[in-house]
């Protein structure tokens, strides 16, 4: 369901992840991550939502 650049971008942050921790990283991991940060920090917050706004739907 995901756009083959968006399926790449996620699996890079999922390898660089697994690589920095020195572990198996679950993707659903790196998921709640980045929906915690994006809802905890308005700046990353309004970056989300632009993004969304800018890509055809």
């Amino acid at each position: 369901m995901l756009d083959d650049d968006v399926v790449d971008a996620f699996e890079q942050v999922t390898r660089i992840a697994r690589r920095r921790l020195g572990r198996h990283v679950d993707k659903i991991e790196v998921l709640s991550a980045l929906l915690l940060l994006a809802a905890d920090d308005a700046s990353l917050r309004d970056q989300v939502v632009g993004t969304i706004g800018a890509r055809p739907r």
